[in-house]
């Protein structure tokens, strides 16, 4: 979405803003921070608004759908905590989320960083998944 339409956006008073909606700090790392300041079009000193505006927690509703969060505990990219705010986020409007924090891996959900996918983890992830969408979504198939 180019920066026009990011301008074009006004929060109003049905906007649900929780404290801290914004980007979360991740860890100091320089090649992050080039990446955010990059998207951003600057640093974080002149971006907060834009910052704000691209958290997804800023757009939750009372109607969003349901949410299914799963997240390596060790995530070296994306810190749990922000899984957590997400999921705090939507419990308190009244969304149903299921938070599943995956112990002792990272951002590619194993417990290494540098290692191919395979198979782990997901036969137990799609097992997840699909009792999530069986309980959130309730069809039934003839």
């Amino acid at each position: 979405m180019g920066s026009a339409a990011w301008r074009r956006f006004r929060p109003n008073s049905t906007t649900p803003k929780p404290p801290s909606a914004g980007c979360e700090r991740t860890p100091q790392d320089p090649g992050i921070t080039a990446v955010l300041d990059a998207l951003f079009g600057g640093p974080a000193s002149r971006t907060t608004a834009l910052r704000e505006l691209a958290s997804p927690r800023i757009h939750v509703t009372p109607s969003s759908a349901p949410f299914l969060i799963i997240h390596g505990a060790r995530d070296e990219t994306v810190p749990v905590r922000q899984a957590r705010a997400m999921a705090e986020t939507l419990r308190q409007s009244g969304v149903p989320v299921t938070l599943h924090e995956i112990e002792g891996v990272f951002h590619n959900l194993l417990p290494e960083t540098d290692v191919p996918w395979g198979t782990e983890p997901w036969s137990e992830l799609a097992a997840l998944a699909l009792a999530f969408f069986q309980t959130t979504l309730p069809v039934t198939i003839s």
